[in-house]
């Protein structure tokens, strides 16, 4: 005897069905949303080991320390810098381009972010700059990409109310992440860079008087330069 399906039982069973399996990839689509990466950032502490903080939100996050374990993280508010924690006391807080990892509450791991290329290429210039048109004499610095860990470096100087005081044409190289050398005027010099600033300096204090040399009247390129916007202005900058 052939069995017949009754339209009502069959219309009935295929619309719980479609709910079934639409309950089912919303749930998957859910998981796969939580589970999506928006932005990936990599520390480093001094002796070396990474941490990786992989943000699934502004407000949650998931750490992997350099012995491979991830922490699910929330932010929680703090009086500076950024915090992400969890119920049993660890914490990932960022400061600038520093972190600090504390487990149980407890400082564990501390370090800097790992800067790009992109985040160190571009201008420089010290804080006079911002007041240049009140006749304040002003050094600038341009950084390019030259590609496998070397970077080139221009100094100038004000040059449009008399003759520019500093002016060196360089290439730097990698030593560490942020931390980029050169030997000028027989001089081992370290340009350091922290996303924001870059840092010019000779190896050792008493050497930074060797690098007078790229400056005249009693300059040097011995300084702190921060990031400016758009390049030196090209009204006062020396060729």
């Amino acid at each position: 005897m052939k069995r017949i399906i009754h339209p009502l039982l069959f219309l009935a069973t295929l619309v719980i069905f479609s709910a079934c399996s639409s309950s089912t990839s919303t749930q998957e689509e859910k998981e796969e949303k939580k589970e999506e990466i928006i932005e990936s950032i990599t520390y480093h502490t001094e002796n070396g080991k990474l941490f990786k903080l992989n943000k699934l939100s502004e407000e949650k996050v998931i750490v992997i320390t350099p012995k491979k374990v991830a922490y699910e993280l929330t932010r929680v508010q703090v009086a500076s810098g950024v915090k992400y924690a969890d119920e049993q006391k660890n914490a990932f807080w960022v400061k600038g381009n520093e972190f600090m990892w504390l487990e149980n509450d407890k400082k564990a791991s501390s370090g800097i972010k790992n800067l790009t290329t992109d985040e160190i290429v571009g201008y420089y210039a010290t804080d006079f700059y911002e007041r240049r048109h009140e006749g304040y004499d002003w050094v600038g610095v341009v950084i390019t990409d030259l590609g496998h860990d070397h970077l080139g470096v221009e100094i100038r100087s004000r040059a449009d109310k008399k003759e520019q005081t500093c002016f060196l044409d360089a290439e730097i190289t990698k030593v560490s992440n942020g931390k980029y050398k050169a030997t000028l005027n027989e001089t081992v010099t370290y340009f350091v860079f922290d996303g924001k600033n870059v840092y010019i300096m000779a190896d050792e204090v008493e050497n930074n008087t060797q690098l007078n040399y790229f400056c005249s009247g009693g300059g040097s390129i011995v300084n702190h330069y921060h990031r400016i916007i758009g390049p030196l202005d090209v009204n006062q900058v020396g060729e």
